[in-house]
């Protein structure tokens, strides 16, 4: 049985608004838009967001508006560090890191107690956690899910979308400068040292490519990513 395989580019598709399409690619690398574009079965590489500039994203400390948004993401972990970031939203959908939390070690209880008492008094509209988070283990259907030990202690969540190339996409975007404002829509709080620190070391997994798996080499490395998958 013969198999015939044709490579059709972006440009190709006559409905598609090109101009939308370089507006979209435009902070993309060049192995993205080979692999985006083209078609192209290429290996990334490199870092993930070389997007992010200190000088652009990080800011000072500043106080939050009472009436802007505000909202967490948990990525829980216990062999493994929980990370936690607080997430404020202006009115104009500008979204500021303004606190996170970085530890290991911890019960879920501790965890919570952690959680509740940076958020002080902060009205929290609403808090993403790991959907993996939800699951049970089958053995022991009697045991709680992560996700119902953090509401058993007070920290009540949703389950948020477990799409990593989803999630590394919204936030390139976020992280790009737009071509009318020359402004991003993601800010990072000066003394959100750890979030920093990921988002210039979050890389691509650079393994050999693999004939059986073909999207094995657009998977980030899991190394320092904790805060990232809150985020």
């Amino acid at each position: 049985k013969t198999v015939e395989c044709f490579n059709a580019p972006t440009k190709s598709n006559r409905y598609i608004d090109q101009e939308e399409v370089t507006r979209i690619t435009r902070s993309f690398s060049d192995e993205e838009k080979a692999a985006r574009l083209e078609g192209q079965f290429v290996q990334l590489s490199g870092l993930i967001y070389k997007e992010f500039k200190p000088e652009t994203h990080v800011v000072s400390r500043f106080p939050i508006p009472d009436h802007w948004i505000r909202v967490r993401g948990i990525d829980p972990g216990l062999h493994n560090p929980t990370g936690v970031v607080w997430i404020a939203v202006s009115p104009d959908d500008e979204l500021f890191v303004y606190d996170e939390l970085y530890c290991t070690d911890m019960t879920i209880q501790e965890y919570a107690t952690a959680i509740k008492a940076k958020t002080g008094q902060d009205k929290i509209s609403y808090t993403v956690i790991d959907p993996a988070s939800c699951s049970r283990n089958p053995a022991h259907p009697e045991l709680k899910s992560v996700r119902e030990e953090y509401q058993k202690y007070g920290v009540w969540t949703k389950p948020g979308n477990n799409d990593v190339a989803y999630g590394i996409n919204a936030v390139k975007e976020l992280l790009r400068v737009g071509e009318f404002t020359q402004k991003p829509k993601l800010y990072i709080f000066e003394d959100c040292m750890n979030l920093r620190k990921e988002m210039g070391r979050y890389r691509w997994d650079t393994h050999k490519y693999d004939a059986d798996d073909k999207n094995k080499k657009e998977r980030p490395r899991k190394m320092m990513d904790h805060l990232l998958d809150a985020l």
